[in-house]
């Protein structure tokens, strides 16, 4: 049996970490990927920045997706020049987001 903890801390000053059981690295697997899903779309309203690797390609069964950044709440404020990666052929830029006041 794996035993892994999931903790989620959304105020400094309350700690209560909760312990899922489980039984085999696919199901933990599938459960952390549901997870960064969730706690992505919890902390964006939260954020005052964004610091975004944007890899350009598709993954038609991708398992976690970042919420859209809304240009109407989010501004780029600085982008790294495109570099691929030598092992995977992907290409990828480093985008910093501020959000609007």
């Amino acid at each position: 049996c794996i035993v892994t903890a999931v903790l989620l801390v959304l105020r400094p000053t309350f700690f209560q970490p909760v312990l899922f059981p489980l039984f085999d690295l696919s199901e933990g697997a599938a459960y952390a990927a549901g997870c960064m899903s969730l706690l992505y779309a919890l902390a964006m309203p939260l954020a005052t920045s964004l610091h975004v690797t944007h890899v350009h390609t598709t993954v038609p069964d991708a398992d976690i997706h970042f919420p859209p950044i809304d240009p109407a709440i989010w501004q780029a404020v600085s982008q790294s020049p495109a570099e691929t990666d030598p092992a995977t052929g992907l290409s990828y830029t480093y985008t910093t987001y501020s959000r609007k006041n």
